[in-house]
């Protein structure tokens, strides 16, 4: 039998979880969902099929073309104001039109991702 960790979507784990499982500790939940882990990686050495490597940088321009998803509109909207009081009403807007989950994409950023994302009721003091 063979112990593994899925590291896909749908935040089934942690993201030191998702870390520890990939052996990778630098790279955001996002990043390692998109990883080939090392063993994989090292197994599939020079054996590797050019056209599972074509699929793969089909898919990733295919990702890199769509219009970008409430979360990293938030992501965005954040990074341009990094040490800026902002309002929950500016995050609502970044995230989009008609996007009622917002605050949901703001924790995953927080607890998933590992942002230091300060609230009223997270601030210290």
């Amino acid at each position: 039998m063979v112990d593994f960790v899925q590291v896909t979507g749908g935040g089934n784990c942690t993201i030191a979880a998702a870390r520890d499982a990939m052996g990778i500790d630098w790279m955001t939940k996002n990043e390692l969902n998109e990883a080939i882990p090392p063993r994989i990686r090292d197994s599939l050495g020079s054996n590797c099929s050019h056209t599972w490597l074509q699929r793969c940088t089909v898919n990733r321009s295919y990702n890199a073309m769509r219009k970008p998803g409430s979360k990293e509109r938030i992501r965005q909207f954040l990074l341009a104001n990094i040490g800026r009081i902002v309002t929950s009403i500016e995050i609502r807007d970044a995230a989009g039109s008609g996007v009622s989950e917002w605050a949901r994409r703001v924790r995953e950023l927080r607890e998933d991702e590992g942002w230091p994302i300060l609230t009223i009721t997270t601030m210290p003091g």
